[in-house]
């Protein structure tokens, strides 16, 4: 795509533009109602557009909830009483051809392991014609999300939706912008690891759920210079733990104590195999590596105590959260809550990602779908791609 071809006009009740540059000193912050539109002010405009419909009215609770096709999935959560997912994908309205990473959300009924609707639907949307977005990062704590798009350029992050408003932390999308790695929530802080260049980092951390005024600034609001080279999918942060991966193929792994002032204690931990993923949860991160032809799952220590977790064929999705570790590999979702991992079941297709809240695990597997119908006189065996997501409890 060429620089000067627009980003397609989203929908919208209102349109808002952010301070030039995007991000300004001490004023980052931009609260958004629900179904906003924040357009940045450079010729390949990056769109950021919060959908106000909701989810459709359902007569009972749906054991299942999906979405058509087979999108690039990079991440699920539980957040409170939704399960939201982390998704990609390349769109076309005829004439433009633009890119798409949006979070796909669906309530949860209370006490079961039931969905209120059995549609997922779009929560968060952010489009851009400058290219793919792969590997959009999703953090769940506090009530709320932190929302990331992937890809090799600079894109928003994104606080959503505590109160059914959306803040968008960092919007500077200008070449030479500093890149979101990886984030999450730190206590009652959400922290976002930055790479800025080859060796240097910035962590920025914020306090959005405090906010009252929609437009106002982040008094809390904090960065910190962390040496290091952090990349997007090998780069995590939960509460009393930052890790990441300088050099994922030589198989190192950082991990430290993040704080408003930097990582505290650093230590570079070498995991003897190539660095694929990396999720965290209080004081733990889990890193999935492989090794030959083989992957294992394996607990690190903000320490650097290095525990193994899981070992197969398959490459697994993984999820930490609450105490709760999740490992979805092939066809079988596991679950640890300290004393080692235990199937909680099987799915009917290849798990496309995995999460953990409360008293449920949730996954998403990626199904086809035969139906039969007539035309006119012959029978037609209709086949179709659905992404769907599904429930179980947490074993005692």
């Amino acid at each position: 795509m060429t620089g000067n071809v627009p980003s397609p006009r989203p929908t919208s009740a209102a349109t808002r533009r952010p301070p030039a540059g995007g991000r300004a000193p001490g004023h980052p912050h931009r609260n958004h109602p629900r179904g906003a539109t924040l357009t940045g002010g450079r010729p390949l405009a990056l769109a950021l557009a919060v959908a106000a419909a909701g989810t459709a009215p359902a007569l009972a609770a749906s054991p299942s909830a999906s979405v058509k096709g087979w999108p690039e999935v990079s991440g699920a959560a539980l957040v409170g009483r939704s399960f939201v997912l982390a998704s990609s994908a390349r769109q076309s309205n005829g004439t433009l051809t633009y890119y798409e990473a949006v979070t796909l959300s669906v309530a949860l009924n209370s006490t079961r392991t039931r969905f209120v609707s059995a549609l997922l639907s779009n929560e968060v949307v952010v489009r851009s014609s400058v290219g793919p977005m792969p590997g959009s990062r999703l953090a769940a704590g506090n009530g709320g999300y932190l929302f990331n798009p992937g890809g090799p350029t600079p894109t928003p992050v994104i606080w959503c939706c505590v109160d059914d408003t959306e803040v968008v932390l960092e919007s500077d999308g200008k070449p030479g912008a500093r890149i979101a790695a990886g984030m999450g929530v730190d206590g009652d802080r959400v922290r976002v690891l930055f790479r800025v260049r080859d060796g240097v980092a910035e962590l920025a951390s914020w306090s959005p759920q405090r906010l009252t005024d929609a437009d106002a600034p982040d008094p809390t609001a904090a960065n910190a210079t962390v040496p290091g080279s952090p990349r997007g999918g090998t780069t995590a942060i939960a509460t009393g733990i930052a890790a990441w991966s300088d050099d994922p193929a030589a198989g190192s792994l950082t991990v430290g104590v993040p704080g408003d002032a930097g990582v505290a204690d650093p230590v570079t931990v070498a995991l003897a195999g190539r660095v694929l993923d990396v999720k965290a949860d209080a004081g733990t991160a889990v890193a999935t590596v492989r090794v030959g032809r083989r992957y294992r799952v394996l607990l690190v220590s903000a320490t650097g105590a290095v525990t193994r977790a899981w070992q197969g064929a398959v490459r697994p999705q993984t999820a930490a959260a609450q105490g709760i570790r999740v490992v979805g590999a092939g066809r079988t979702v596991f679950v640890d809550t300290g004393g080692g991992l235990r199937r909680v079941s099987g799915t009917r297709g290849p798990i496309a990602a995995v999460a953990a809240g409360g008293t449920r695990v949730g996954w998403a597997e990626r199904v086809t779908r035969r139906t039969v119908t007539r035309r006119g006189k012959r029978r037609v065996v209709v086949r179709e791609r659905r992404t769907v997501a599904r429930l179980a409890r947490v074993p005692s």
